[in-house]
């Protein structure tokens, strides 16, 4: 199977996240923050983000910058490690696909510890990214999103780490 069909399809799954213990002041005084609009927050966009994947709803694919980087490393049970690049637009055409055979399958993915750091235009959001189906924490996932003209946060690179056989 080709590698980025693979990349995407272990990615677009259920998926549910644990965002307790980030403070919402912290984002108060960030320069273009407007808390009437909830995709400025880097809480309520990855919360969002959750819902669309949760619900396999294809509008997750307006997160992704066209300009995004996809990164994606496949590790082997015998040790050999795959990387894997995407570009945003790369990762939009073949999420479509992605999105209908991951709900076809019924893949289940569910996030906990998230946190949330700001960087210069940004903000760096990590998790840990569980696969029920294949019973592999993989403690590596981040995003980092930044604003684009319009004040949106959009996924400008997005790392984790995916195992081709499952550990169940």
């Amino acid at each position: 199977m080709n590698m980025k069909i693979i990349i995407v399809l272990f990615f677009f799954t259920t998926m549910a996240f644990n965002a307790e213990g980030v403070a919402d002041n912290e984002y108060k005084n960030y320069r273009v923050f407007n808390p009437d609009i909830a995709d400025e927050h880097p809480v309520e966009f990855f919360r969002r983000y959750a819902i669309l994947i949760q619900t396999y709803d294809e509008k997750v694919i307006g997160l992704y910058s066209d300009s995004a980087q996809i990164l994606v490393n496949m590790k082997h049970t015998h040790g050999l490690e795959k990387f894997g690049e995407l570009s945003g637009e790369e990762w939009k055409k073949l999420a479509k696909s992605a999105i209908w055979m991951s709900k076809n399958t019924g893949d289940k993915i569910t996030y906990s510890n998230l946190n949330i750091i700001k960087i210069d235009d940004g903000f760096r959001i990590s998790a840990d990214r569980y696969s029920v189906k294949a019973c592999y924490t993989d403690s590596s996932f981040y995003q980092i999103v930044k604003f684009n003209k319009e004040g949106k946060l959009k996924i400008m690179k997005e790392y984790f780490e995916v195992i081709p056989k499952s550990k169940c």
